[in-house]
């Protein structure tokens, strides 16, 4: 993430007349950064001056970082509208957050359900929430079941292992 008050600063020192050279120099960095922070906080002010003017112009997906957005535009998503999809109660399976459609593929082996089209990374979800203003989803595992927890116990007794209950 970008220090707008430090290219505002070099922007500022190269408007007062220093060289790059000399600017670089105050600010402990190279000439060439000196440029390349002036050309980037001049382009944003041109950008945020059109956008003021006309404020159709801003993207809905402002905020939001490029691997999110391409996440919801495979899903077809392109609104903040179609967001609000996941601000609301989160339908998990396998650690993914899964939208309507995806149990077609609930019981199919881990190759087919990576390759699940109405799903989406619980990290990607949480991003889109905070974007939102909605609290982060926190996902806690569910408690393990007696069944599974005696097969633990056969499996690692099978194994030479000794399980005992330990009292709390």
């Amino acid at each position: 993430m970008r220090n707008l008050e430090r290219y505002r600063e070099a922007k500022r020192l190269r408007d007062s007349g220093m060289t790059l050279r000399q600017a670089g120099a105050t600010m402990g960095v190279s000439a060439q950064s000196i440029r390349d922070m002036v050309t980037w906080i001049e382009r944003w002010d041109a950008q945020c001056a059109r956008e003021a003017a006309n404020p159709s112009l801003i993207e809905w997906s402002r905020g939001l970082d490029n691997d999110t957005i391409w996440a919801l535009r495979r899903l077809g998503i392109e609104s903040r509208d179609g967001c609000q999809i996941f601000a609301g109660e989160l339908v998990f399976h396998r650690r993914d957050v899964c939208l309507p459609g995806w149990e077609e593929y609930k019981d199919k082996e881990p190759r087919e359900w990576d390759r699940c089209p109405n799903k989406i990374r619980l990290f990607h979800v949480n991003k889109i929430r905070v974007w939102l203003g909605v609290e982060p989803f926190i996902y806690v595992k569910p408690a393990p079941s007696a069944a599974y927890l005696e097969r633990a116990k056969v499996m690692l007794e099978r194994n030479g292992y000794r399980v005992e209950r330990v009292s709390t």
